[in-house]
Formats: structure tokens, C-alpha cells, sequence
């Protein structure tokens, strides 16, 4: 099948300006921690949100279909607050290949990215298997040579200011991949009731 009339989407929550400001404190820390290490890609701190599905390569007539489930679980959601927890990584702190900073857990969250996934499965995507984490990816490190100095940097007592916010909506997003880094538009958002 070919690619045309396809569209790379997920959905996420979009962040106040009080976090994106504490993730990029956390971020420079980082950085000055890492100056002169390869195999660094930093998150455009613009673009950081709290991704609930990734969809991938989906065809554009099928944005009406999602939006319509996506509709029906924003009215069974309550809005939440949400807060900021550490700097951590993925797959560990000791082979750090993603790093990002956490979220608490909430059970408004779990209740939002369940009814999304059932949902989603009604049309054909496939459930994820491995348990949600809500984070906030800051940086991939891409080079072998430079996991052991971010791990040492996140271990070194890396803080993250704490702060919370309030979530009132989720977005479908569009991402359009280009040379700079991904361009994110919103498709549609929801708002909680």
C-alpha cells in the first residue's frame, strides 16, 4: 500500500509553560553535565508532551473515526492534576538509551489511557503490551560511548523542579517529520467533562 493519503498521528497531552520551563533547567543541567559527549539528541523543549497512544502511519480517512472515539472518552474523564517526579531513564539508569522526567501516576490518567486504548481497539489498533509510564523524553542517546557519562549524570543527583498542572484536554496531533525535527499539529482536542 502506498503512503499517500497517510498521515503520521498520535495522541498526547499538550504541557503548561511552568513545566516546559522546569524540563528546560533539567535539560541544561543535563547538557552542561554532557558537554563534549556524541550521540546526544535533544528534545526541542516546544515539542515535549505526554504522548498516550503513538499511531504511527494511519490513513487521513480514518481522523473522523478516531476523533468520534476519542470524543466519547473525553465525557467519561474527570479532569486531573498531574505532577512532575524525577529525571529517569529507559531501558535503566545504568544503560540510559532515553532519559526523561517523570510523571506521577494518577487514577484519572490510568482511566483515560485504558478508555483510549479500548477505543482504539474497536478500530483495529492493536493494544500495547508493555504498561504505561506517563514521562517526558528530554534527550536519546544514541552513542554507546556516551550511556556510561549520562548515567553517571543522571546518578550524580540530577533534581527536577517539582510542580504540577491541571489536565482539562487531549489532543490528537498530526507530526510531520522534517530535516529540524518533528512539526506537531493538533487535529482536534477534547475536553474533559
Amino acid at each position: 500500500m502506498s503512503k499517500q493519503g497517510k498521515i503520521r498521528a498520535f495522541i498526547a497531552i499538550e504541557l503548561p509553560a511552568a513545566i516546559k520551563d522546569a524540563l528546560s533547567s533539567a535539560q541544561e543541567l543535563l547538557r552542561s553535565e554532557l558537554t563534549g559527549h556524541t550521540g546526544l539528541s535533544w528534545t526541542k523543549i516546544e515539542t515535549i508532551h505526554l504522548t498516550l497512544q503513538f499511531l504511527g502511519d494511519i490513513d487521513q480517512g480514518k481522523t473522523d473515526d478516531i476523533a468520534d472515539v476519542l470524543d466519547d472518552v473525553a465525557k467519561q474523564v474527570h479532569p486531573f492534576t498531574l505532577g512532575t517526579t524525577e529525571i529517569g531513564a529507559f531501558p535503566s539508569l545504568k544503560r540510559p538509551r532515553v532519559i526523561w522526567a517523570g510523571l506521577n501516576t494518577s487514577n484519572e490518567l490510568a482511566e483515560l489511557k485504558d478508555l483510549i486504548d479500548d477505543g482504539l481497539v474497536k478500530l483495529g489498533f492493536e493494544k500495547e503490551e508493555r504498561s504505561f509510564k506517563p514521562h517526558l523524553t528530554i534527550c536519546r542517546v544514541k552513542a554507546l560511548s556516551s550511556r556510561r557519562a549520562a548515567a553517571k549524570a543522571i546518578q550524580s543527583g540530577l533534581k527536577l523542579e517539582k510542580n504540577e498542572f491541571k489536565v482539562n484536554e487531549f489532543s490528537l496531533f498530526r507530526s510531520i517529520l522534517k530535516k529540524g525535527g518533528a512539526e506537531h499539529l493538533v487535529l482536534k482536542s477534547f475536553l474533559l467533562t
